[in-house]
């Protein structure tokens, strides 16, 4: 729903919401990269493991589109 509502907000508040979500995203990127890690050490296949790959390209989907946004109201970081 926030990034819905992104386009009402006035540049300045858009961009720093922006780089919230994109901060955001960044942790929990890291944060499933840390578990696919421990997911790859374990023996035998993991049930969870494609969940998790699930949600590391949904990640990358989401960075992308944050990012296009950024770039589409002129609001990219240099």
């Amino acid at each position: 729903m926030r990034w819905f509502l992104l386009g009402l907000l006035d540049p300045a508040d858009r961009r720093a919401a922006l780089e919230r979500e994109v901060a955001f995203n960044a942790a929990q990127t890291a944060h499933l990269r840390a578990v696919a890690d421990t997911l790859d050490e374990q023996p035998g296949p993991q049930a969870f493991r494609p969940t998790v790959d699930l949600a590391l390209r949904f990640g990358a989907v989401m960075e992308d589109w944050l990012r296009e946004q950024m770039a589409a109201a002129g609001d990219e970081p240099g």
